[in-house]
């Protein structure tokens, strides 16, 4: 397993959520192949969702994130 840097994966996370469709980190991780860290791919989300990248709400035990539509 090759270690990534943060910026390849959030620019990865990213294209994975431009569907616009609702996802949670186990998704993500899913389609990445899961050959990054569960916990890794968590930390990475949340840190997008602080820098205003991501939207997220809290459904039961877990996370949904989408894109913030960037601005015109």
């Amino acid at each position: 397993m090759t270690k990534r840097a943060f910026g390849e994966l959030e620019s990865q996370i990213l294209y994975i959520l431009k569907s616009g469709e609702r996802k949670t980190v186990k998704n993500v991780h899913q389609a990445l192949g899961g050959q990054d860290n569960y916990n890794t791919v968590m930390t990475v989300m949340s840190r997008l969702a602080e820098k205003k990248q991501l939207a997220r709400e809290r459904i039961g035990l877990q996370y949904e994130y989408w894109l913030i539509a960037p601005a015109p």
